[in-house]
């Protein structure tokens, strides 16, 4: 059994060999575009050593030689609970991207 370091029970607990288990905020929703505002969603893996990863919103309708602004966004929860892949940042960044027309990085560890 592996030996638990840190317990932060009910959130989570941190394992001596790195490993994280969240205890609260695990739902997870695939990168399908969305269909009522029409933003591709992709999931981008960015250091696998460290597990960082990020989700990418992209706005319809974009001339593909048009700049347009690029929105970093950190969740909520310390990254602690939640993700970049949790229901609740998921359909609130696809209304942002859809909306103010940013494409729009959600950064996310653990």
């Amino acid at each position: 059994m592996a030996e638990i370091i840190h317990d932060f029970f009910p959130l989570m607990r941190v394992y001596k060999d790195g490993r994280i288990e969240r205890l609260a905020g695990e739902g997870f929703v695939p990168p399908e575009s969305d269909p009522e505002t029409g933003v591709q969603i992709k999931d981008v893996q960015i250091d696998p050593q460290i597990n960082l990863s990020a989700r990418l919103y992209l706005p319809k309708n974009v001339d593909p030689v048009q700049k347009i602004p690029l929105f970093v966004y950190f969740h909520g929860g310390g990254f602690v609970i939640e993700s970049a892949f949790s229901p609740t940042y998921h359909k609130y960044l696809s209304l942002v991207a859809a909306e103010a027309k940013v494409a729009i990085v959600s950064v996310t560890t653990g």
